[in-house]
């Protein structure tokens, strides 16, 4: 026997595949959860083969692991030669899959404070980052453990708290912690505090909305 396969079947499982749904193909959707129903709206757009995939707030409403796939998902339809345009307000999420951004504000292109009125994430992602500090006792003495740090500025130095700003490989976010912690700070939270991204965007609205 001779299975043929028209042209919209062909289609229709080419964008599961694309979407990550080529084991559910035969679910009902009642019976998906939200985040694969998400997937299943992609898929739809795939099913002509678009060169341009626009996307607005696509990770507003998946729990976290369904926004991780969505992320990982983008990046492999990216690389596969798809332009995708997303609006949102998750900007960590932006950064992580995007490699330019846009600020928008009245309906206009917004100019940051380096005149750029498209930013360019992958440069952004080179500059430092910023971490906050929570500790046991005097954040004084602990922030002169990092005095000679290369790449290590304390931006702050409150009561029990240091804001720092991390220049450099990830291996120097490891060190810092690891200097400190030698020096004898007790460390209760080290966290870092907004993209880069995000950064930006504070800097460009002044906290307005």
């Amino acid at each position: 026997m001779v299975t043929y396969i028209t042209p919209v079947r062909e289609a229709i499982e080419n964008a599961l595949v694309r979407a990550g749904l080529e084991l559910r193909a035969d679910d009902f959707v009642e019976g998906l959860s939200f985040g694969t129903r998400e997937r299943l709206m992609l898929a739809k757009t795939l099913l002509h083969c678009p060169s341009v995939l626009l996307l607005d707030e696509p990770a507003n409403g998946p729990d976290p692991i369904a926004r991780v796939h969505l992320r990982d998902l983008l990046k492999e339809l990216n690389s596969q030669g798809l332009t995708i345009l997303i609006s949102s307000h998750i900007l960590a999420d932006l950064e992580d899959i995007c490699t330019h951004a846009v600020l928008i504000s009245g309906g206009r292109n917004v100019v940051d404070e380096e005149g750029n009125t498209v930013i360019a994430l992958r440069h952004l992602a080179s500059q430092p980052r910023l971490y906050e500090v929570e500790l046991l006792g005097s954040a004084e003495n602990d922030a002169a453990a990092l005095a000679t740090m290369p790449g290590v500025q304390v931006l702050e130095t409150a009561a029990t708290r240091l804001r720092l700003s991390i220049d450099g490989p990830d291996e120097r976010i490891a060190d810092t912690l690891r200097i400190l912690v030698t020096a004898g700070a007790a460390v209760t939270s080290f966290e870092r505090r907004g993209s880069s991204l995000e950064q930006r965007y504070r800097v460009v609205f002044g906290g307005k909305s």
